[in-house]
């Protein structure tokens, strides 16, 4: 067994070679001279001694350097891709939201069930199973996994971390499976990860970003009716947002990361997401092969449910009514669900992932709340700032976000900072803090009434609820200091009566 450390890995990596390199120095088997890179020959004589196949532990994206962090999406493929050439067979790891599922080879007593760091405890689970298997009660029947011991700062990549779950490299994609409070939902990265011994299932495909009320009317009537017909149902989704590859520099704010995306998917009752990774080559697929290659021979559809306005296939050139014909070649039945959602919010426009992000932009997260349903989210991982914060008597966690994540205008908010299945009322503040001549643009997030917390490294999420007040800079400490106490005190006001409503 080859341990990676939290030391091992650099902001610079663009994959696991360079760590592995450090790794094999730290065992006497240096990489190749003058390189950073490490030879197949290097991997393969370290499974040898070990007189196994090679496994890898290391630390989740949540524990990774920012800049790992900031791209941790692209650098988890590339490090699959590196180490499947390199002949390693199995990883352990602890970032739910790049790393899960199990490989059949895995040894049980090593085995824990995927927890993202955003959810309460569940100790004492029953063991899901795997997929593309039935997963019978005598799946279920199998000893729980050891409990595990709290994590010490700043490394979690031990045997007994949290949330840790072994990855299959024979499998050229990753599989994971989201888990919400009951609910499982097993997430796909490519039609290489569908199990082989996949059946008929009802298939809803877009970019679904935030998954917002309109979208939810298509999401559940797919769910509906895949049960009717007794099937499983599948949202298939991109990964970048298609106008990025279309447009180079287009890349639309993201209203939710992709695993945000599964877990509310999963909590519609969805069976399964499949994330398409959108190359310039998937882009030129054209409407025929895209239902052939996707519809047909990977999810074999009994059922298509799309939006009136759906396009695909290359220069968009498919639509519903393509879709319905070719149904009838291969046999699934189109539906079409009207998904024209209207409220306050935008002034009576339909609700979609482009009104909500304008609203966003500027501030009206309460408007972006009708129509998501629910608070914009935003997650990171929290950072060392300049703890001006602290010394002031408000200490912030500053949250590094992901890359696209769309951030509210400037300003103070009342919301909810969320750590390890906690939700803590907060005051939250986006902006440059102009007050210290501040320039670059930062989400942090007070936990109010909270002391003592130390949440460096920690994998976290922002809600926002209202906004408070705009950016503005003070004449005196002392009068910024009355006013953050104000804030602290409207949205403290703002949160228990939102709480009581619920």
């Amino acid at each position: 067994m080859l341990l990676l450390r939290g030391a091992d890995l650099r902001d610079t990596d663009t994959s696991l070679a360079a760590a592995v390199g450090r790794a094999l120095q730290r065992t006497g088997r240096p990489p190749t001279p003058g390189t950073d890179a490490v030879r197949p020959e290097d991997l393969a004589q370290v499974a040898r001694d070990a007189g196994r196949p090679l496994l890898l532990l290391l630390d989740g994206p949540e524990d990774m350097p920012a800049g790992l962090a900031r791209r941790s999406t692209d650098w988890a493929g590339a490090t699959a891709a590196w180490l499947r050439t390199n002949g390693a067979r199995l990883v352990l790891a602890c970032g739910p939201e790049h790393w899960e599922q199990t490989g059949a080879e895995f040894p049980e007593e090593l085995a824990r069930p995927v927890r993202s760091s955003l959810e309460p405890p569940r100790p004492d689970r029953s063991w899901p199973g795997l997929p593309g298997r039935d997963r019978s009660r005598s799946d279920r029947s199998r000893p729980p996994p050891l409990a595990c011991r709290p994590s010490q700062p700043p490394c979690r990549c031990g045997p007994k971390a949290r949330g840790m779950a072994p990855l299959d490299l024979r499998m050229r994609q990753t599989r994971t499976r989201v888990r919400r409070g009951a609910v499982t939902v097993q997430r796909w990265r490519g039609l290489e990860d569908i199990p082989e011994d996949w059946g008929r299932s009802v298939v809803t495909i877009g970019s679904y970003d935030g998954v917002h009320r309109g979208h939810q009317l298509i999401i559940r009537h797919a769910v509906e009716r895949a049960r009717e017909l007794g099937v499983p149902s599948v949202v298939v989704t991109f990964d970048p947002h298609p106008s990025e590859v279309v447009r180079p520099g287009s890349h639309p704010p993201l209203l939710a990361a992709h695993h945000r995306r599964a877990e509310l998917c999963a909590e519609l009752g969805v069976d399964a997401v499949l994330i398409l990774p959108f190359t310039t080559e998937f882009s030129r697929l054209s409407p025929a092969d895209f239902v052939v290659k996707v519809l047909v021979d990977k999810l074999h559809a009994k059922a298509v449910v799309e939006g009136p306005n759906f396009r695909f296939g290359h220069k968009a050139a498919g639509n519903v009514e393509f879709l319905a014909e070719q149904g009838k070649t291969y046999d699934f039945d189109v539906e079409v669900v009207d998904l024209y959602v209207t409220g306050e919010a935008g002034g009576g426009e339909p609700f979609s992932s482009t009104l909500t992000r304008r609203l966003i932009a500027e501030g009206d997260v309460e408007g972006a709340s009708e129509i998501l349903g629910r608070p914009h989210r935003v997650e990171g991982v929290v950072v060392r700032g300049a703890q001006r914060g602290r010394d002031l008597g408000f200490p912030t966690a500053n949250v590094e976000t992901l890359p696209h994540t769309a951030i509210p205008a400037d300003g103070v908010y009342a919301g909810w900072l969320h750590v390890q299945g906690e939700a803590m009322p907060a005051a939250i503040s986006v902006g440059t803090n102009p007050q210290f001549d501040g320039t670059e643009r930062t989400v942090e997030a007070y936990a109010i009434d909270r002391v003592g917390l130390d949440l460096y490294g920690l994998h976290v999420a922002v809600d926002f609820l209202a906004f408070v007040r705009g950016q503005a800079r003070f004449e005196s400490l002392d009068a910024l200091l009355e006013q953050m106490a104000d804030d602290v005190k409207r949205c403290r006001e703002l949160i228990a009566a939102a709480e009581g409503r619920a």
